[in-house]
Parts: structure tokens; C-alpha cells; sequence
């Protein structure tokens, strides 16, 4: 996931990455398909209805912001 960071990773593989509860939201709501659901424990269990559909990958806090791009995560990629 870390390799999407990267525009020729992402041009390759035909992905992007949606870092945020906004851009999830949006996408979600626009039908978009989804390879993956990362979110944390916590972003899982406040938003459960929103995410449980797309079998999230759950990560800790520590292992989230590693993988995250944003300064201050919303818990959800």
C-alpha cells in the first residue's frame, strides 16, 4: 500500500489511494469499487455501519500512521 505514495506506482497499477473519511464517504456514495478498506479498531467501531460492508483490513493507531499520507489521520484509507 506504502507503493501507491508513488504517481508511477499508482499509474501501474491502476490504483489510487483515498486517505480520509470525506474522500471514503464520497467514493462510496458515488459507487466506486474498492480493492481494499483499511481503517483503524477505533474508526471501526464508531463507524461500523459505514465500513463493515467492505470487509476492512483492521491495523493499530502505530501501524495506521505509517501507512497513512495525512499528518493527522481519520483512521480510514
Amino acid at each position: 500500500m506504502a507503493a501507491l505514495n508513488d504517481k508511477k506506482n499508482r499509474d501501474a497499477e491502476g490504483l489510487f489511494l483515498l486517505d480520509g473519511r470525506k474522500l471514503f464517504l464520497e467514493a462510496a456514495a458515488s459507487g466506486l469499487t474498492f480493492k481494499h478498506v483499511v481503517c483503524t479498531e477505533r474508526y471501526y467501531l464508531d463507524h461500523k455501519n459505514e465500513v463493515e460492508k467492505y470487509s476492512p483490513i483492521i491495523f493499530s493507531e502505530g501501524v495506521f500512521d505509517k501507512i497513512s499520507r495525512e499528518n493527522s489521520p481519520d483512521g480510514i484509507i
